[in-house]
């Protein structure tokens, strides 16, 4: 999906997912605020294990600051490929790019990498830069590679 950013310019956007960020938020609270409500209002008196359940407000707040932030994780327009705010590379510098999933032993999750070789001009080396690739991105690895392939304008 092409988003307009400054002036004409088009550009390929990879963000964090607001919505699922929104939605753990919420079941983290509401996990939180069901262990004060059992732990303060509860006859039970054997209650200790319940307060461990007042961690998940730890994470609650991490998913609402991702969800508020809504940071751009990566970036694809006509200068170059951009990551986390920073140029990674021009087009003119661009050589190739795939991803891959790792394999994480005791992972149940996909672990896909995205690297990208490019030319650093002043070293005269080849570098490959290895982006990991989130479950709670808003764009596929499929679609960030046809973006890449779309702007980079070669064919590989």
């Amino acid at each position: 999906m092409k988003e307009s950013g400054q002036g004409n310019e088009d550009r390929f956007i990879v963000k964090d997912s607001k919505g699922l960020s929104i939605i753990v938020f919420l079941i983290l609270t509401a996990m939180f605020i069901s262990a004060v409500y059992y732990d303060n209002f509860s006859m039970d008196k054997e209650r200790s294990n319940v307060r461990i359940a007042y961690l998940t407000i730890i994470p609650a707040i991490f998913f609402l600051m991702k969800a508020i932030k809504n940071k751009i994780i990566i970036e694809i327009n006509h200068n170059g490929f951009y990551y986390n705010g920073n140029l990674l590379t021009t087009w003119d510098n661009f050589i190739s790019a795939h991803f891959t999933e790792e394999e994480k032993i005791g992972s149940f999750s996909d672990n896909f990498v995205l690297y990208i070789e490019y030319y650093k001009p002043g070293t005269g080396m080849d570098y490959i830069s290895k982006i990991p690739l989130t479950n709670t991105q808003n764009k596929s690895e499929e679609a960030i590679l046809e973006a890449i392939k779309r702007y980079s304008g070669k064919v590989y």
